[in-house]
């Protein structure tokens, strides 16, 4: 039984794979480092929060594709939420990922 919420789903609909492209350019991450679960590594939260706002992905799909359960990836994304709009970094990295992937 599917518990996600359809609207939840972006506006935009960018593929899954383009969004870790572009966060490994933008920060100059291998793959490796990117999909680290190593505690507090910014680069895949961001990732997966990204993925599920720019994607109609559902949060099981999303956790398939980094290795993470459905509800790691919602309480994920419900932390990153706050810090992007706090940590100055993290917003600049979500808004040039944003900007890279809208030039595409």
């Amino acid at each position: 039984k599917i518990r996600e919420i359809p609207i939840t789903n972006a506006k935009y609909s960018y593929n899954p794979k383009e969004i870790m492209e572009k966060i490994a350019e933008v920060n100059q991450l291998g793959k490796e480092r990117l999909m680290s679960k190593a505690r507090g590594n910014i680069y895949r939260s961001l990732t997966l929060y990204l993925i599920k706002i720019l994607t109609p992905q559902k949060l099981t799909e999303i956790g398939e594709l980094l290795n993470r359960d459905y509800s790691a990836v919602s309480q994920a994304a419900k932390r990153l939420e706050p810090k992007g709009k706090k940590d100055k970094e993290i917003k600049r990295i979500k808004e040039r990922v944003i900007e890279l992937l809208k030039k595409n």
